[in-house]
């Protein structure tokens, strides 16, 4: 990081640079604040686009529903773009903003401290540098921290091991022996691709999961065309995947009810008319409510079972050897590779110490039950924004339409406040207490509430990850801050400097 940097006060400080920090950056720079940094910890943009690199790696999400409303993408080659793409087109909303000047690479946050005198956030790198900043914009990141099983004996086994997290584009999976532990979101996509090239893939089920037709498809260069040079039809395209995404809240909603139904029809219908085999099917039907746990969309997960080389244990694994996995009934498998696609970590799991008012950590006081107010502030840790925290991911909706809604929310936030110069603003804490409260009446009744076995529960059965709005309903809740539910402290003298002299020591 430049010495200047370090020696002035940023009025923003934001942590990574994926489709979170970029966001915010650009919406800073759209709304005339300049005096901002993201810093990232890697060498290039793009968070879990630029990570992730399995085979099959696609978004579950429309395309045109995932990207900023923004910056849209005309050129979209699927309905369900690629990863690769995806990480292509963050680096053209980069170009295109132009945040090359705002971004500090290779600088890790291992502590984000709030200093009370001062009203400041100081940051720690791991490089030793230091930053001061009023304002601190942060994912909560435990989402992007892969969860690893334990497995007895794992240190023994000779083989590659890698999670989908963290693919070794080096290994060569041909006529290997592949033991894929989960069947999650990743594993989906990337077992189908792996059958096509090993000797044999066996698959390690602990839960089947639901999953819908994805009916992808390529876009026509005549479609390509139309988006480019009638921008309004590209919206009204956004719109009308955005209609269609919301038709699955009121199954979520109301599990006894026709959408519900309806959905439950759909998904049972694909696995029916893909998997004739009744045995097979059995152990490919989850034996909980469609829209329990995240429903997943996948055309050639199915059929990947019906290959010879292809199959499926769902016997609890207990250990492994140098070149086998176990299973609690005794067999015993041979494995050349374990792929782990057994998902992240909780919402409550930090990747740096983020310490607020009276020397208490977030972690500490999220502890088992994570909570925030609307998902972006938390009481105790003034000018400390969070997106995509505790109760604000769908189970139907992109997490883009969350970020820019976060984001929109921080910008006005941070705005008024400096029109006001307000030198902090903090939830009250009994605004976050009834929010949180009202958050979890809303669940009673919903698909996930009761005996549902969903990971982002806590071990309490309080749902501390998802949201209970529908997608219109979280949009309106976000509109508008409403500043009589903070503390706000005047400013003093210490204040940051300017976004101009900002943007000239940004520039050198």
């Amino acid at each position: 990081m430049d010495i200047k940097h370090s020696e002035m006060i940023l009025e923003v400080a934001i942590v990574g640079a994926g489709f979170t920090g970029l966001g915010a950056g650009i919406q800073l720079k759209r709304a005339g604040i300049t005096n901002f940094r993201i810093f990232e910890q890697a060498a290039a943009l793009g968070g879990v686009w630029r990570d992730n690199r399995y085979p099959g790696l696609c978004c579950d999400i429309p395309s045109h529903l995932y990207s900023y409303s923004f910056a849209p993408n005309p050129g979209w080659s699927r309905r369900y773009a690629p990863g690769r793409e995806i990480w292509a087109y963050q680096q053209r909303c980069h170009e295109q903003f132009g945040m090359g000047s705002f971004i500090s690479y290779g600088m890790e946050v291992v502590a984000a401290t709030y200093d009370e005198q001062a009203a400041l956030w100081v940051l720690d790198f791991r490089s030793g540098e230091q930053a001061r900043a009023r304002y601190l914009i942060s994912m909560s990141r435990g989402l992007s921290l892969p969860q690893y099983p334990k497995i007895e004996g794992i240190e023994s086994f000779a083989g590659a091991a890698m999670h989908t997290a963290c693919w070794d584009d080096n290994y060569d999976f041909r006529g290997k022996h592949v033991a894929v532990i989960g069947n999650g979101a990743s594993g989906i996509q990337a077992i189908p691709q792996l059958a096509k090239v090993a000797a044999s893939v066996t698959v390690f089920q602990r839960t089947p999961s639901w999953v819908l037709p994805r009916k992808d498809r390529a876009y026509s260069a005549l479609r390509k065309v139309l988006f480019r040079w009638l921008p309004g039809a590209q919206r009204l395209h956004r719109l009308q995947l955005f209609l269609t995404q919301e038709l699955i809240y009121p199954a979520l909603k109301n599990p006894g009810g026709i959408m519900h139904k309806a959905l439950t029809w759909l998904a049972t219908t694909h696995l029916n008319r893909t998997i004739g085999d009744p045995v097979l099917r059995q152990k490919l039907t989850p034996n909980f409510a469609v829209g329990c746990k995240r429903v997943l969309v996948s055309d050639d997960y199915y059929p990947s079972f019906l290959l010879p080389h292809v199959s499926l244990q769902t016997t609890a694994i207990t250990g492994a050897t140098e070149n086998e996995v176990i299973c609690a009934d005794g067999t015993r498998h041979r494995a050349d590779v374990l792929v782990y696609s057994t998902g992240f970590k909780n919402i409550g799991d930090m990747p740096f110490a983020i310490t607020g008012k009276h020397g208490k950590t977030l972690a500490q006081v999220w502890g088992q039950e994570p909570a925030a107010y609307l998902g972006v502030v938390t009481a105790g840790f003034p000018n400390l924004f969070t997106v995509l925290g505790p109760n604000s991911a769908f189970g139907h909706q992109s997490a883009l339409f969350v970020i820019e809604r976060h984001v929109n929310y921080i910008v006005r936030c941070i705005r008024h406040a400096g029109r006001k110069d307000w030198r902090s603003m903090d939830v009250r804490g009994d605004v976050q207490h009834d929010y949180n409260e009202m958050m979890q009446q809303r669940f009673k009744g919903m698909v996930w509430s009761g005996s549902c076995p969903v990971w982002f529960k806590n071990e309490g059965g309080r749902i501390v990850t998802n949201t209970p709005d529908s997608g219109f309903g979280f949009w309106r809740r976000l509109m508008r801050p409403n500043f009589d539910e903070f503390v706000v402290e005047q400013t003093r003298d210490e204040r940051p400097t300017s976004g101009a002299r900002y943007a000239r020591a940004a520039s050198e």
